[in-house]
This record gives structure tokens, C-alpha cells and sequence, in this order.
């Protein structure tokens, strides 16, 4: 017994990554659902998922630590912000899109991907050079943004290589 408490962490020190691991179980789990349900009512893949519930994420944070806002309304804000940018992204770009392959209506939800990782690094930029009027930046959200440029830099290397796979139709005889 009393080697059992000397390796292992006591129950307290554990309470915390428990109730960590469960949360953020519970939000991929969500996240996954989330996506499936939207896969199956509308046929297409949204690869801005993550980006569009990030960006609302932002929203909340930002409207508690920087505006003071009562966290339940900023987390109503939260959802208000990432509902409004899907259902403008539908209606803009649905239409044009509804009769497409499913892979293009995937690869077509990648351009509000882009369009967040550019408001990103836009944010960046703000952060860096114009708070204050000397470089004052986040060490964090800049090494992030630099991997996340590197990883997307090398998905689009790896997709707009070509597969050697594709082979023509045959012709008719």
C-alpha cells in the first residue's frame, strides 16, 4: 500500500484532468455529432466547422475578459456570431453550390477556413505592430499562427499534387 501511494497521484490531484478530460470529451463528441448531422441533412462536409466555432469562441472570450460582459450572454453571443456566419456563408454561396459534387461543396466551405485564418493573421499583425505603438505580441498566438501556416501550407502542397491515381474513362466501343 504504501508503494501504491508513492508512485500514484493522490485522488485530488487527479479530480481536476478528470473532470478536464470529460469536458473537453464532451465538447468532441458535441463537435462530432455537430458535423455528422450537418453531413447528413445537407450532403456536405463543412471543413469550417472548427474555424466558424472558433471564431465565435474568440467572440466570448473576448466580450468577458475584455468588455466585462455575464459570461451566459457572451456564450449567447458566441452562438448568435457562429449561427449568423454559417447561415450568411449558406445563403451567399448555397444557391452556387447546390448542384455541385460533393467534394467541391467540401473543398468550397475551405475558403471560410481561409478567410478565419486570414482574420487571424490580420489580428496578429494588429497585435504585433499597432497596440501601443512599439512590437508588443502574444508569444503564444504567434508561434500558433506561424505552425498553423506551416501545416496549411503543406495539406495544400499534398492536395494540389497530383494523385497519379486518375485514370481516363474508357471510350465507348
Amino acid at each position: 500500500m504504501l508503494l501504491a501511494g508513492a508512485i500514484l497521484p493522490s485522488w485530488q490531484d487527479f479530480q481536476p484532468f478528470l473532470v478536464t478530460g470529460l469536458a473537453l470529451g464532451g465538447v468532441y463528441a458535441l463537435s462530432g455529432v455537430g458535423m455528422l448531422v450537418l453531413f447528413r441533412a445537407t450532403g456536405v462536409l463543412n471543413l469550417a466547422f472548427g474555424a466558424v466555432g472558433a471564431f465565435g469562441a474568440l467572440i466570448a472570450w473576448q466580450l468577458i475578459n475584455k468588455s466585462g460582459w455575464n459570461q451566459w450572454l457572451a456564450y449567447l453571443a458566441c452562438i448568435v456570431v457562429s449561427g449568423g456566419i454559417t447561415l450568411a456563408y449558406g445563403m451567399l454561396f448555397g444557391p452556387a453550390l447546390s448542384r455541385r459534387e460533393p467534394l467541391v461543396k467540401a473543398a468550397a466551405t475551405l475558403g471560410l477556413t481561409l478567410f478565419g485564418f486570414a482574420f487571424s493573421a490580420f489580428l496578429t499583425y494588429q497585435e504585433t505592430f499597432t497596440i501601443a505603438g512599439h512590437p508588443i505580441y502574444c508569444e503564444w498566438c504567434v508561434g500558433s499562427a506561424v505552425v498553423l501556416t506551416i501545416l496549411f501550407i503543406l495539406a495544400l502542397i499534398r492536395y494540389l499534387r497530383p494523385s497519379g491515381t486518375s485514370q481516363p474513362p474508357p471510350s465507348p466501343a
